[in-house]
């Protein structure tokens, strides 16, 4: 039962049974028979069950008075934190519905400030992990934060470095745009920012084809994960650039991103090289200057013969070339095998000066020499352009700058007394009238030797020109010496023999020797060798001149041939080894995929051809492909 309802139930009682008692009192004196007694009765008997329904909360508050301290006193405690308070409960026990609300609220309090407690000790654990973990999170963070900064300051040293390296760093991923990141030295090489932009267009501005060819080349280097097909598109990427007229060189590095997994990324080291190349071009003059004065010195011989032959050729040999032949189309074809054997032998001299000029007489002789049919009116016009003053003036230019350091005086033989070679050929004739003597035989010896030389000396200036000439090839070719060739000859009839050889040697070594990669890859030696002999006989001489190089591929020359359209298809089939090797010596053909300024033109060979047949001498060629070429001149004296 209830609070209320007890209260209710004593309050009815103790007003009811009162009146209970008073009524039984008036029904034994016989009052209750009286109207005003009864309603007397009633009114009291109405009094007390208002009172006693109506007057339950007070007697309530009566009784429980000193729970609700009791309850007040635990709230208070409860409210200042102190949760380990208990509050009596009265050992009364009863059905839920019928349960005293002061006892089950008692009980739930007791509940609460206990659940209170437990909560508040797992809170203060809480409370105390979580300030460990402050603790731990704020040396962490101390930690991380002293890591940030050395990081940060390691940054931008690397930054700094980079920045002051003098190269360009830059990367990009597979969508090929540049990042955000890049050195200093980018914005000095391409004048501008340069984030956000696409690395082929960057390279490339103005290069639609090669945007194209760029962009997918980097697109399969990033995406594939094969190594070795990797490096083998790595080699196609061009290794310098031009950008505002500099000379920009690249260098290529595959790098995996330090943060993202699987995310590959490539980096550009730019470096303009540009100075660089200015004083390796200014190193190389000086070189090539030294190189052209030491052969001038050392071969005086041939310099002069040179500048003689070469000023008789411009001052009277062109006029002569166009009066003897007959055609337009031979008098092109000896004019061209002059200038390109002049070219070769002052190459041979170092002097770059005029064998860039020949070298550019040649080109335009080419473009005479390739149309259909060429008129003498063409031919005239173009000799009009470069008359022999002109031709001349190459000469002259190279020797002013001699002059300027070997001094007037090397020029000048003071101490040497000239006597013109006609001279000495009327005083072998007069004494070759006298009647036969030792004496006779003495001086005309000795006019011979003024007159005459060994014929080795009209190529000993070959061995160093090859040497020389495979390096600038990046061919290392070893260093020989003519042998033989002892017997005196008079050099008027072999000189110009002799300088035609230039195209021998040079062939072998543009075209006969292989680099050296391709040599060990052979089973060669490194560096090729060039062989130069001089048999002699009684009658004759040969000058045999052996490369081991590739040697010569005939069915390769018949392609040659008659794609230049040397022969016909028919007869190139029909033809021999040797008849095949003998191609070679036509005029216009070449096994070089390119022109330079050292060979190319397809005149060489057959300008050799041209002096051999002079001479009535024979040429024979021996050659085995991957072992190399033999060449026999067969000369008489």
């Amino acid at each position: 039962m209830t609070i209320k309802k007890r209260l209710s139930v004593i309050c009815l009682i103790f007003s009811i049974v009162p009146l209970i008692i008073v009524f039984w009192l008036g029904v034994k004196s016989g009052l209750a028979k009286h109207d005003e007694f009864q309603s007397a009765i009633a009114l009291a008997l109405m009094v007390a069950i208002f009172m006693g329904l109506f007057s339950s909360g007070w007697v309530r508050y009566w009784f429980l008075g000193k729970q609700l301290e009791k309850i007040r006193t635990f709230c208070l405690a409860v409210k200042d934190g102190c949760y380990d308070v208990f509050l009596p409960v009265p050992n009364e026990t009863s059905d839920m519905e019928d349960e005293n609300e002061m006892v089950e609220l008692m009980r739930n309090m007791n509940w609460m400030a206990h659940h209170i407690n437990l909560n508040e000790i797992q809170l203060q654990n809480m409370v105390a992990n979580l300030e460990q973990s402050q603790e731990k999170i704020t040396v962490q963070n101390r930690e991380l934060e002293n890591q940030t900064n050395q990081l940060t300051e390691v940054v931008n040293k690397i930054r700094n470095l980079l920045d002051n390296a003098g190269q360009g760093f830059v990367s990009f991923g597979k969508e090929l745009i540049v990042a955000d990141e890049y050195s200093a030295e980018c914005v000095m090489i391409f004048n501008r920012e340069i984030a956000g932009e696409n690395i082929a267009e960057l390279l490339y501005p103005q290069d639609e084809k090669q945007q194209g060819f760029l962009s997918s080349l980097f697109t399969k280097i990033i995406s594939t994960e094969d190594k070795n097909l990797r490096e083998n598109y790595s080699s196609l990427l061009p290794q310098e650039i031009i950008i505002d007229g500099n000379y920009i060189q690249i260098n290529y590095k595959f790098i995996n991103h330090p943060i993202k997994k699987n995310h590959c990324e490539m980096m550009l080291i730019l470096t303009d090289v540009t100075k660089q190349k200015e004083m390796e071009e200014q190193i190389q003059d000086e070189k090539e200057t030294l190189s052209m004065i030491v052969k001038v010195v050392t071969q005086y011989n041939d310099f002069s013969d040179a500048v003689k032959g070469y000023t008789a050729f411009c001052h009277r040999e062109v006029a002569k070339i166009l009066a003897e032949n007959s055609s337009v189309e031979e008098g092109l074809s000896t004019l061209f095998t002059k200038v390109h054997t002049w070219k070769g032998t002052f190459a041979q001299l170092g002097m770059q000066y005029i064998v860039k000029e020949l070298h550019d007489l040649e080109e335009v002789l080419t473009q005479l020499r390739e149309q259909e049919k060429s008129e003498s009116s063409e031919l005239l016009v173009c000799l009009a352009s470069y008359p022999g003053e002109k031709l001349y003036s190459w000469l002259n230019h190279e020797l002013e700058f001699l002059k300027t350091i070997l001094g007037n005086e090397f020029f000048s033989s003071k101490d040497v007394i000239s006597i013109e070679k006609v001279k000495i050929n009327e005083i072998w004739e007069k004494i070759k009238q006298l009647p036969d003597s030792l004496q006779k035989q003495d001086i005309l010896f000795q006019l011979e030797t003024l007159n005459y030389k060994p014929f080795r000396e009209l190529l000993e200036a070959y061995p160093e020109y090859v040497v020389e000439l495979g390096a600038k090839y990046g061919k290392y070719v070893e260093k020989f010496s003519i042998a033989g060739g002892e017997s005196l000859v008079n050099p008027e009839i072999y000189h110009n023999f002799a300088q035609s050889l230039v195209h021998v040697f040079r062939n072998a070594v543009a075209h006969g020797l292989e680099t050296s990669q391709e040599r060990l890859e052979a089973g060669k030696g490194e560096k090729g060798k060039i062989q130069c002999e001089i048999i002699e006989t009684k009658e004759q001489f040969t000058i045999r001149i052996v490369d081991d190089g590739r040697g010569i591929d005939v069915e390769k020359i018949k392609e040659l041939a008659v794609e230049k359209s040397l022969v016909t298809q028919e007869n190139a089939l029909t033809l021999s080894d040797k008849e095949a090797r003998a191609l070679i010596f036509l005029d216009g053909f070449s096994s070089a995929t390119y022109t330079d300024d050292i060979a190319g033109r397809g005149v060489g060979l057959y300008a050799i051809r041209k002096e051999v047949d002079k001479l009535g001498g024979e040429i024979r060629v021996v050659s085995q492909v991957g072992i190399g070429t033999e060449f026999f001149f067969i000369l008489p004296f």
